[in-house]
C-alpha cells in the first residue's frame, strides 16, 4: 500500500517532470499494483465520528475515504461518544471495487422505573389482606350463628338425622368454613404482595433501568463496485 501511494505521489507530477519513459512505467506498475490490491471506499455520515482501520486511526466522519487494501481480514469501525459503536470484519481480494459505509447508532437514554408500580403491589397487598379480614370475620360470626342454631333445635345434641330435618343449619355452618376458607386465601395473596412491594421499594427506589434493546450489525457487501452498508436495527 505503500509503495502505491509513493507511486502514486510520483505521478501527480506529470510526464513532463518523470519523463515520457518512466511515466508510462510508472502507469504499468500501478497497473499491475491495483490488480493486487482491493480498492475500498469507507463512508460515514456521521458527524464527529471517527473512524479506524485495523486499529489505526482513518478519518473523522461525516466523509469518505478511499484506499487501497492487501488481500485478506480486515476490522473497520467507527466510534463517537454516547454511540453504540458500528464495526464491521471485511474479507477483501485483490482487484476489488468496495464501498462500506458504517453508522454509529445513538445509545437509549436511561428509562427510570414509574415510582408507582411497588406502591401499587403494595396497596393491593393490603387491599387484599384487608378483603380476608373481612370474609375471616363473617365466618367467625357464622360459626357463632350456627353454634346458637344447634343449641336452640338441638338442646341434647344433634345427630345426623335432627340436622338432616334442618337444612339450613348444614348451610349456616357450609357457608361459614367457606367465608373463613376466602379470608386464608386472602391473607396468603395480600401477605405475598406486601412482600413482593416492599422488596421492589427497597431494591429499585429511584434506581433507573437501561431501555432494552435489540441491536444487530447488519453488513450487505456487494462485490465489483457496490456497496456493503451496516446499520444498528431496535
Amino acid at each position: 500500500m505503500e509503495a502505491r501511494d509513493h507511486l502514486e505521489r510520483s505521478l501527480s507530477y506529470g510526464a513532463a517532470a518523470l519523463g515520457a519513459g518512466p511515466y508510462q512505467q510508472a502507469l504499468l506498475y500501478r497497473k499491475l499494483l491495483d490488480a493486487q490490491l482491493a480498492h475500498v471506499t469507507i463512508t460515514v455520515q456521521e458527524p464527529a465520528a471517527g473512524v479506524t482501520l485495523d486499529g489505526s486511526w482513518l478519518f473523522t466522519g461525516p466523509g469518505s475515504r478511499e484506499i487501497y487494501l492487501q488481500p485478506g481480514k480486515h476490522e473497520v469501525t467507527a466510534t463517537k461518544a454516547r454511540f453504540l459503536p458500528a464495526t464491521m470484519a471485511i474479507l477483501v481480494t485483490g482487484g476489488e471495487q468496495l464501498t462500506y459505509e458504517l453508522e454509529p447508532a445513538p445509545s437509549a437514554p436511561a428509562r427510570p422505573r414509574p415510582s408507582w408500580r411497588p406502591w401499587a403491589v403494595f396497596a393491593g397487598g393490603a387491599a387484599a389482606i384487608g378483603l380476608g379480614a373481612v370474609s375471616y370475620t363473617a365466618g367467625q360470626r357464622g360459626f357463632a350463628d350456627y353454634d346458637r342454631a344447634v343449641v336452640v333445635h338441638c338442646p341434647r345434641g344433634c345427630d345426623r338425622a335432627a340436622l338432616a330435618a334442618a337444612p339450613e343449619i348444614l348451610r349456616t355452618k357450609n357457608r361459614a368454613r367457606t367465608e373463613q376458607m376466602v379470608g386464608v386465601s386472602l391473607f396468603a395473596v395480600g401477605g405475598a404482595a406486601l412482600v413482593a412491594g416492599a422488596i421492589r421499594l427497597f431494591l429499585e427506589g429511584s434506581t433507573a433501568e437501561p431501555e432494552p434493546r435489540r441491536a444487530g450489525p447488519v453488513v450487505v457487501p456487494t462485490r465489483g463496485g457496490g456497496t456493503a452498508a451496516m446499520s444498528w436495527r431496535f
